[in-house]
């Protein structure tokens, strides 16, 4: 039985390094070690929980304050957390460390520094503390927010994760740990890619790095990320495909669907339309797929199964292949579109049908607010209403 109540986000950061190269610049990943979780061998960016002493380094942050960090990462309070996690987990597991010494220098690190990194993996050594021992400033003018994305609801362990992005600081090496990671690349998006599954990704990893493939260098790349552009939250959604659980990102066909079918991430409802299927959509309310581009057809039933219900079919102008006696005993309404047209309400499930007469992302008739979640197309996904209410 699926468990009614999705797993608690927990905060992360994750710090993508690139450094110049012949191809344009190359990206560090490091790979993970077989810990049994969804990341375990995958090829990932720097990075982990924002852990809560992560909030007493503020002090070495240089000019950026939680205030300022915040405003950057579109929260109230606690934005300059995810920077030092950023930076910390960095230090940990690749042995790049962020930060200026008392002269405003960068700092140098090398193997001797593998007793810090120990400690501070091991949580018997506070990143505040190493900090003020070292004298060091936190270069936290040196990387730029770039990415936010939220682990599906569903999955058993989710986290809400801020990428920033940075040139690798000079003079210094990729020593990774050994223990949460056991291998490390530099790589240029474009070979990772062209990798295809070879190579273990998160989707988020490629996600990001597809993202970056189009700069040709570290410079753009980091006009880029500094240029002040709003950063969208991505909240991938669970599917299931022809290879079992999936996920979709915004902007798939199936992606408001999932959201209204399987609001708990339980990865049950497919994201492709499969000819002939009959699928629940909502009470009283069946699709039956049709092929291509033909219409699907519909099950309306009031009460009983709805195998046993009205059957419907809506025409190129969204009109239903009944007569209007029958749509009236299925429950359909007709709502007055602009230009003389209409669409069918069927308030008991809160689908509207509707033609080409209200295109998708079209905003809803009055008479609908507060009544219609979904609209149903002659093709096509439902499309989840939300957000033009």
């Amino acid at each position: 039985m699926q468990n009614k109540t999705p797993a608690a986000l927990r905060p992360a950061a994750s710090l993508v390094v690139v450094r110049p190269a012949a191809a344009g610049f190359e990206l560090l990943l490091l790979r993970r070690s077989e810990r049994g979780d969804q990341n375990s061998g995958a090829w990932v960016f720097p990075g982990g929980l924002v852990e809560r002493d992560d909030a007493s380094a503020s002090a070495w942050c240089g000019v950026l304050d939680d205030a300022a960090a915040s405003k950057k990462l579109g929260l109230a309070a606690g934005g300059l957390d995810f920077f030092v996690a950023a930076v910390r987990e960095c230090f940990e597991e690749a042995g790049l460390l962020f930060a200026r010494d008392a002269q405003g220098a960068c700092v140098a690190v090398g193997a001797e520094h593998g007793t810090a990194r120990a400690a501070l993996r091991e949580r018997t050594l506070r990143f505040a503390t190493y900090c003020e021992r070292e004298g060091l400033c936190l270069a936290m003018d040196e990387l730029a927010y770039m990415a936010h994305w939220v682990t599906p609801i569903g999955m058993p362990k989710r986290f809400d994760t801020r990428f920033f992005l940075a040139a690798l600081p000079p003079g210094q090496t990729v020593l990774h740990d050994g223990i949460e990671v056991i291998d490390h690349v530099w790589r240029s998006p474009a070979s990772i890619l062209a990798a295809g599954d070879s190579i273990h990704l998160l989707r988020v990893t490629r996600a990001i790095i597809e993202l970056v493939a189009a700069f040709d260098g570290v410079a753009s790349l980091m006009r880029w990320a500094q240029s002040g552009r709003a950063v969208p939250s991505v909240h991938p959604r669970r599917c299931r495909d022809a290879g079992g659980p999936s996920s979709v990102l915004p902007g798939h066909p199936a992606y408001g669907e999932l959201g209204l079918l399987d609001p708990l991430g339980s990865a049950s409802v497919w994201s492709a339309l499969r000819p002939g299927e009959a699928v629940d959509l909502f009470p009283g309310l069946q699709r039956v797929a049709g092929e291509g581009e033909a219409a699907h057809r519909y099950r309306i039933s009031a009460g009983g199964p709805v195998s046993a219900g009205t059957e419907l079919e809506f025409d190129a102008q969204g009109e239903p292949h009944v007569t209007p006696h029958a749509a009236s005993t299925a429950g359909l309404e007709p709502v007055a579109l602009t230009g003389g047209a209409r669409a069918w309400l069927l308030r008991s499930a809160g689908v509207l049908f509707a033609g080409p007469s209200l295109p998708p992302g079209a905003p809803l008739p009055d008479a609908c607010h507060g009544v219609v979640r979904a609209i149903a197309r002659g093709h096509g996904f439902l499309e989840a209403v939300e957000s033009l209410q």
